[in-house]
């Protein structure tokens, strides 16, 4: 598990007196990761109605002292959505999980669906403000070959981002075959080839990503549902 000591926003990532967790690849179950292709922004992602109309059991209780809030984007700046802290599953509104506040003696765990029922995506047993971000860590693509674009996207085959509006630091790799990242976060990139990521330096092991290039892509999870554990 990493730990760093980072607070942000999407767009802006500042550093903060709030602790907060970042948890890479190797911490998540890989399996529970879907391998998308042409990855759209996830205000497009189509939300089942079944899952939108799902009851979750136990979703009762008096609020505690400190309460348990979640919000849509890091930094405590998003939309808010409070929910009672007593043990159960909580349905959340759909949209990612950026922060959240909790009380430190109560355990959560995040789900990616409506009814905390599928592979767990991120736990914490101390929440007094976390950034849940477990976004995938490639520590290697494997560059293939072109999907029959003009090859003029970019002069380089990929430059990847350590952030969602190109604002941060950026490496730039030419060619095809398997290129080893410096082990950040690639939260975008932009290419005119077709790009399989993997969580190792050698291009080897489960897929966790792959793209037939493009301008940008992003890939977070979001999870939909938190269970509150004692």
């Amino acid at each position: 598990m990493k730990i760093s000591y980072f607070l942000s926003i999407p767009a802006i990532i500042a550093f903060a007196a709030a602790e907060t967790m970042v948890l890479p690849a190797h911490d998540l179950n890989v399996a529970s990761v879907p391998i998308v292709s042409n990855i759209v922004p996830v205000a497009a992602a189509v939300i089942s109605a079944e899952d939108a109309q799902a009851e979750i059991a136990h979703d009762h209780g008096r609020p505690s002292s400190s309460g348990f809030t979640a919000w849509s984007s890091p930094g405590l700046k998003g939309h808010k959505q409070r929910t009672k802290n007593t043990p159960g599953c909580y349905k959340l509104d759909g949209g990612a999980v950026g922060s959240f506040e909790g009380d430190s003696n109560t355990q959560y765990a995040f789900y990616g669906d409506l009814r905390c029922s599928q592979k767990m995506l991120f736990a914490s047993n101390t929440a007094p403000v976390r950034r849940i971000d477990p976004i995938i860590y490639p520590r290697s693509v494997k560059m293939l070959k072109s999907g029959g674009g003009d090859g003029n996207v970019n002069r380089y085959s990929l430059i990847t981002w350590s952030r969602p509006d190109f604002a941060g630091d950026n490496e730039k790799y030419r060619g095809m075959g398997c290129i080893n990242l410096d082990g950040s976060v690639v939260m975008s990139f932009q290419g005119d080839l077709h790009y399989r990521f993997y969580p190792g330096p050698h291009c080897q092991g489960p897929m966790i990503l792959e793209s037939s290039g493009g301008m940008s892509s992003h890939k977070r999870m979001y999870p939909r549902s938190a269970f509150i554990t004692r």
